[in-house]
């Protein structure tokens, strides 16, 4: 359980926020002071990726590469 202690003065706020990583898929409720609500962790989609290709067609064609800073003398 993640727990904080805040004091405010009078008339004062302050978000306070709090990470949690459940290691189970179920419904959890929380209590703040009275106010009561819940969040629910859901079991992780498996993803699969294949034939995944990262570049450019155009660019592996070539000889060279362009670089805009190069300096020619024509």
């Amino acid at each position: 359980m993640t727990e904080q202690n805040i004091t405010l003065a009078p008339g004062e706020s302050r978000s306070v926020s709090f990470e949690a990583i459940p290691q189970e898929a179920k419904t959890f409720q929380v209590a703040v002071n009275g106010l009561t609500g819940s969040f629910k962790a859901t079991t992780p989609y498996p993803v699969t990726i294949s034939n995944m290709n990262i570049g450019s067609p155009i660019y592996d064609q070539l000889d060279y590469w362009y670089n805009p800073y190069q300096i020619v003398n024509y």
